[in-house]
């Protein structure tokens, strides 16, 4: 495991909030699943949606925050390899169904060991 930033964030985790493809990646899960405020489903362009994914790192990333961000209506979560919890970095994305939060995403961050837990 490489250096840590930011209350337990790894540095390679930090990292990624620059790394194209994972800002790639998260910008097809806000094309993909974004709601407006009424709910309904709406696909935020390349720029915008590219906008609200380097949001999201950042809230995901801030040392004050709960390494968890809600960023046009999804909702996402850091988990992070642990000695408790070993196991890939993941960036994991959820959107409301109208009754509880489900998944719609999974993105392998760089790190963490690769033990199943």
């Amino acid at each position: 495991m490489g250096g840590v930033y930011n209350d337990g964030i790894p540095a390679e985790v930090a990292a990624a909030a620059d790394d194209p493809a994972i800002l790639t990646q998260l910008a097809d899960v806000f094309r993909r699943n974004s709601r407006s405020a009424e709910g309904l489903l709406r696909q935020p362009g390349e720029a915008e949606a590219h906008r609200l994914a380097e949001a999201a790192m950042a809230e995901l990333l801030d040392p004050a925050g709960l390494q968890m961000a809600d960023v046009a209506g999804l909702r996402f979560y850091l988990q992070l390899d642990t000695e408790l919890y070993p196991g890939p970095n993941l960036l994991l994305a959820n959107a409301w169904d109208g009754i509880q939060w489900r998944p719609v995403a999974a993105i392998r961050l760089p790190g963490g060991s690769e033990a199943e837990g």
